[in-house]
C-alpha cells in the first residue's frame, strides 16, 4: 500500500495567501478612507471664512506687494478703493504691505473671524480696521 505524501507545503502556501489577501484588502481600505478625508477636507475649506480687505485712503498708485503670512497675495498698484478678497486660513493671520518704491515694511495683524477690514495709510503707518455689517 502506497502511504499518502504529507502536503504541509500547500497548508503554508495557503496561509500565506489568506494573509495576504487580508493585507491587501486593509490597504485598500485605509487608503479609500484617507482619499475620502482629503476631499472632506476640501469641501470643509472651500466654505471657510473670508477676508474683504479694502485699501481705502493714503495708497496712492505706487507698486505695493501685499502678502498674508508670508504668502504673496498681491503684486501691483494700490489705488483708493482697491478691494482684495481672501479665504481666512488660520486663526492669526498678519497681514505685510512692502511699499516696492522704498522697500518699506508695514505688518499688522488681521482680527478675528471673517468680515471686511478697512486698510489706511497714513503717516504713523498701515492701521487696520473692521467695517460694520450692515
Amino acid at each position: 500500500m502506497r502511504r499518502k505524501a504529507q502536503q504541509t507545503n500547500r497548508n503554508f502556501m495557503y496561509g500565506t495567501a489568506v494573509l495576504a489577501i487580508a493585507v491587501i484588502l486593509i490597504v485598500v481600505i485605509f487608503t479609500g478612507l484617507a482619499f475620502d478625508m482629503k476631499e472632506e477636507q476640501s469641501a470643509l475649506s472651500a466654505t471657510k471664512d473670508t477676508y474683504t480687505l479694502s485699501f481705502d485712503e493714503g495708497f496712492t498708485a505706487d507698486s505695493y506687494r501685499v502678502y498674508i503670512n508670508d504668502s504673496l497675495l498681491y503684486e501691483g498698484t494700490l489705488s483708493s478703493g482697491k478691494d482684495l478678497m481672501l479665504n481666512r486660513f488660520a486663526d492669526d493671520n498678519a497681514l505685510i504691505i512692502v511699499d516696492n518704491s522704498n522697500d518699506l515694511m508695514q505688518i499688522v495683524t488681521i482680527p478675528g473671524k471673517s468680515g471686511t477690514f478697512s486698510i489706511k495709510h497714513t503717516v504713523d503707518g498701515i492701521t487696520i480696521k473692521k467695517k460694520k455689517n450692515i
